[in-house]
């Protein structure tokens, strides 16, 4: 067993059996390399306490179909393919990246909107 002084993560993102978790031991958001998922797909969303859920900026795409009570947990569906990205109001700057450890730019120059899941949905098969 293992020990750790990391705060439990901000948010993670479930994907079939993928867990990607989105913020740093520093306790800080980090913004993920693009997933790609399948028409039908389905991408859960656990949230801290505390911590906001991600919403997806492009609904036609990427759309939520449930939410618990607690409004800690929520589960998107691949509708259609195309891009999509989970987003949260955060910056500028935007979190880090996963891939470059660099800050990202807001997704609409001059908002606070940030992504934090990049999406990329192709036909179910």
């Amino acid at each position: 067993m293992e020990a750790t002084t990391c705060a439990s993560p901000k948010v993670v993102f479930v994907i079939g059996s993928k867990q990607i978790v989105a913020s740093s031991c520093s306790d800080e958001y980090v913004t993920q390399p693009t997933e790609t998922v399948r028409v039908g797909q389905r991408i859960k969303v656990v949230a801290r306490a505390g911590e906001t859920i991600p919403f997806s900026d492009e609904q036609r795409v990427l759309r939520e179909v449930s939410r618990t009570g607690d409004r800690r947990t929520a589960e998107y569906q691949a509708l259609r393919p195309g891009s999509a990205g989970l987003d949260i109001h955060y910056g500028p700057p935007c979190p880090d990246s996963e891939e470059t450890g660099e800050s990202t730019s807001p997704r609409h120059s001059g908002t606070d909107i940030c992504s934090l899941l990049p999406i990329r949905v192709v036909a179910a098969n």
